[in-house]
């Protein structure tokens, strides 16, 4: 189980609530007991993952975020590597329930881990550091949230 921290968010509140949300639904997943139940939380988080990365993109092309060619290439090898471990690990009958929900719950944890508290807080800091620049293609959606955060946060 993941223990949200507050830390782990970008200061940015409808991010940090999707973030929050997608480890709420991982946590879900590693309570799962069958391997059906499973499979429709695994579908679950690869959507609220690929809904995640796209807001996440939006505001960092909005900032000119110098790593977003690195971080969209991520975003696009966890979303791929989701889905094949998916199919593999509940539509491959191979591996027995316990087998198949293990495999995905440690990757998941992974992902986590590995992405979003590496990459994401990297986004963060360059936020508050001011790397980020407005610009008016920021989405309308993002502009108040980040303009008020922002100006507390700094």
């Amino acid at each position: 189980m993941i223990a949200w921290r507050e830390d782990m968010g970008l200061g940015i509140e409808g991010l940090d609530e999707e973030h929050k949300a997608l480890v709420n639904l991982i946590n879900d997943f590693d309570r799962c007991k069958s391997r059906k139940s499973a499979y429709h939380v695994a579908q679950s988080v690869l959507a609220q993952t690929k809904q995640y990365f796209q807001r996440e993109e939006e505001l960092q092309a909005a900032f000119a975020y110098t790593n977003l060619p690195l971080h969209h290439s991520d975003h696009d090898r966890i979303v791929k590597e989701m889905d094949i471990l998916i199919t593999g690990a509940f539509l491959d009958h191979r591996l027995n329930d316990h087998a198949a929900i293990l495999m995905m719950s440690e990757w998941m944890r992974d992902l986590f881990i590995g992405h979003m508290l590496v990459h994401d807080l990297k986004l963060r800091q360059a936020v508050l550091a001011g790397e980020a620049n407005h610009t008016p293609f920021m989405p309308p959606h993002i502009a108040s949230e980040a303009s008020s955060q922002l100006s507390a946060a700094l």
